[in-house]
């Protein structure tokens, strides 16, 4: 059984300062910086599991060669952590609350970094924290050197319902026990507390002046919608970004996008362990709303999928025994799957 207390460990100032130095800038930012007299800040912001990570590759190519912008967030410094790996085969979904101090203080180097370079960034958030965000927006927008262009902030906003964003984190670490034998998993609680501060958060950077546009966008990159400020500093549309968010997560499905959810969530539900029932049951129920009612008989028929959830969980499993085990290791074997984890959010 693995061990699940994984107290938080804070590394010796000089070791973390050495790992930012001869580890973390030549891996993730020295190839990368690219001075620009007008930097730009993307915030890319949406709950766990909605796809940020999939926008921000599409941003940054849209950047080209001339303005690509470094995307930083958390994910990608926890692997610099001393022994990071055992940590997580050792603690599972809660081995992250073991290095969190220390990713933040590297996340906190590498702002600061980024920004003596005057280098284009995307930053990866939650948005369920506005202090947070206000004191990083004053980090690259208050602090200019005389005679410096201060950085020009745009927001990013996913609009994802929340039955693609909990599938999605259900994918995400089903992938990961599957090929490495440890995922990490926020929470169904603390999603759902993202969710539902995703659009008071955007609302409340369309009434912050450092903003100078905010873009809403579908899971996958399509742009719905693109508001930006006049050269008098008032936004070119009155409509705050919340209405747009919620519009776009209540739409009804399509048969055909109804069609390929219930065949993606089959296959999860067939593959994942039976530690996993209560999320995966609360992303079915969170389904029930935007299913095409047609998609039921069109795409599962024969293969046990139905409104009664009873009937869902007993769907077949053979096949799948290798991934128990380590899944269980992974847990600590409870079904509380890391909903008392905290989700960086970008760690200031």
């Amino acid at each position: 059984m693995a061990d699940s207390t994984a107290p938080r460990s804070v590394l010796p100032e000089g070791r973390a300062r050495q790992i930012f130095t001869k580890q973390i800038l030549p891996a993730l930012l020295s190839p990368y910086l690219n001075p620009q007299s007008d930097p730009r800040m993307i915030l890319l912001g949406a709950q766990p599991g909605a796809g940020k990570t999939s926008l921000a590759r599409i941003l940054t190519d849209r950047g080209g060669t001339d303005r690509r912008p470094i995307a930083l967030d958390v994910d990608a410094l926890r692997p610099f952590y001393p022994g990071y790996q055992k940590i997580k085969r050792r603690h599972g979904v809660k081995g992250d609350r073991r290095v969190t101090d220390d990713v933040h203080r590297w996340l906190r180097m590498a702002f600061e970094h980024i920004r003596q370079h005057r280098t284009d960034l995307i930053i990866e958030h939650t948005l369920g924290n506005m202090e947070q965000i206000t004191d990083m927006l004053d980090r690259f927008v208050g602090h200019v050197e005389p005679g410096a262009l201060p950085y020009t902030v745009d927001v990013a906003v996913l609009a994802v319902a929340v039955a693609d964003s909990r599938r999605g984190m259900l994918e995400r670490c089903q992938l990961a026990l599957e090929t490495v034998g440890h995922g990490r998993y926020p929470g169904d609680d603390l999603h759902d507390s993202r969710y539902d501060s995703v659009p008071h958060t955007a609302d409340a950077l369309f009434e912050n002046p450092l903003v100078s546009s905010i873009t809403v966008y579908r899971r996958g990159g399509q742009e719905l919608s693109r508001n930006r400020r006049d050269a008098d500093g008032a936004w070119m549309s009155d409509i705050p970004p919340s209405q747009i968010i919620t519009t776009e997560r209540d739409r009804p499905w399509d048969l055909q996008r109804s069609i390929e959810w219930l065949a993606g969530f089959q296959s999860l539900s067939a593959r994942m362990d039976s530690v996993w029932q209560e999320s995966l049951q609360r992303a079915w129920l969170d389904a029930q709303p935007l299913l095409d009612p047609a998609a039921l008989g069109t795409s599962m028929s024969g293969n046990g999928l139905t409104r009664d959830w009873d009937l869902l969980t007993d769907l077949p499993r053979t096949g799948h025994h290798h991934v128990h085990q380590p899944l269980e290791q992974a847990l600590g074997g409870v079904p509380e799957v890391g909903n008392d984890i905290p989700e960086p959010d970008a760690g200031l």
